[in-house]
């Protein structure tokens, strides 16, 4: 599905992690040349229609006027991802721009291929599951409505008593012949808003790297928040101004809050790792391999390690969660099918039984 959303996207010229990967090499590529950078955002802009364009066109336009690159980023929301244009700031602090730009455009590329094959396996077992689901309401409905009263009729002319399954059946028929059948209609639009959500979900993610609601969400910041922080700790500059940085671009909610107590605990001398596990952004044992890492004087290798061993292992727990999710779906499936099949055979087994 995030696959086909992004083919969507790539072809509306909508923002979307290719295309702003190519963007950052633009923008790597020209750092520290000013007539060399506006002249690649021309070429670039020319390349795409709109409204990508106009918006690059905007971004080169903000440039010429002197303003940061950060700044005019930030004066052009959905261009890049939030935690792209917070990375930029950063990187402008440490005066490591251009490897900041490039180690993004990398970064991007490099999800887009992960959230497209955990996507992928989301969006497909989505899919399936509403299709199936809504094909297997309209099949039941059709028997309960139509056969089963018939069923019915036939059996009580046999004057056949009827098990017990049957006859939740048969009462489950009157309840829906007899108007019920109008509550399938919260149902199926239930089934249609969460189609609608899933798709809504795969496009923020997509075009701005956050599902909704990110904001609430701390360990959905962390990886990203310690990447800034190794280039920081690597420069050697205060680790306080990325934090401000960061929380800048966060929309307020629970994350930017919490990150805002790092930074009164930083302005009050503590460590980073003890502020960041204070806060909520990594654990206890996280706060021991950063110490550890501290005194050995490789903070900034093992934040970037452990960036990355954070994303990990949130696409291996959505891996593990896909793999008890999809047969829950197929046996809750088959239950119904099973009961249905037996509600209707097993009258038919007893009059066999009954007329040998």
């Amino acid at each position: 599905m995030s696959s086909v959303l992004e083919t969507i996207l790539f072809s509306m010229n909508r923002a979307e992690p290719i295309r702003q990967a190519s963007l950052l090499l633009v923008l790597a590529s020209g750092s520290g040349h000013g007539d060399s950078l506006l002249e690649g955002l021309r070429s670039h802009a020319a390349e795409s229609g709109s409204p990508w364009s106009d918006r690059v066109n905007s971004l080169r336009i903000l440039l010429e006027q002197g303003q940061p690159l950060s700044t005019a980023l930030s004066n052009n929301p959905g261009l890049l991802p939030e935690t792209t244009i917070a990375a930029v700031r950063v990187g402008e602090q440490t005066g490591s721009l251009a490897e900041v730009l490039a180690d993004e455009a990398i970064r991007l590329s490099d999800s887009a291929g992960t959230h497209r094959v955990v996507g992928f396996s989301l969006g497909n077992l989505a899919i399936w599951t509403m299709l199936v689901g809504v094909t297997m309401i309209g099949v039941l409905s059709f028997i309960i409505i139509f056969i089963v009263p018939k069923f019915k009729k036939i059996f009580e002319d046999f004057d056949t008593e009827l098990p017990a399954t049957t006859v939740l059946l048969v009462d489950l028929s009157d309840f829906m012949v007899s108007g019920g059948i109008i509550f399938l209609l919260p149902l199926l639009a239930m089934i249609a808003a969460i189609a609608i959500l899933r798709v809504q979900y795969s496009i923020r993610m997509i075009s701005k790297g956050s599902p909704p609601l990110s904001q609430h969400w701390l360990r959905f910041w962390s990886p990203e928040l310690l990447r800034m922080l190794s280039i920081t700790a690597a420069s050697s500059q205060p680790l306080i101004n990325t934090v401000h940085s960061f929380g800048s671009q966060l929309v307020p909610g629970r994350a930017a809050t919490q990150l805002s107590g790092v930074r009164f605990r930083l302005e009050n001398g503590e460590a980073v790792e003890t502020a960041l596990k204070a806060e909520g952004f990594i654990t206890g044992r996280e706060e021991a391999f950063l110490m550890a890492a501290g005194k050995s004087g490789h903070l900034d290798w093992a934040m970037k390690h452990l960036g990355r061993s954070i994303e990990t292992r949130r696409f291996r727990w959505l891996g593990r969660l896909l793999n008890v999710f999809e047969p829950c779906v197929l046996l809750g499936f088959g239950l119904v099918v099973m009961f249905v099949v037996v509600s209707m055979f097993m009258p038919l087994v007893k009059l066999l039984n009954d007329l040998s």
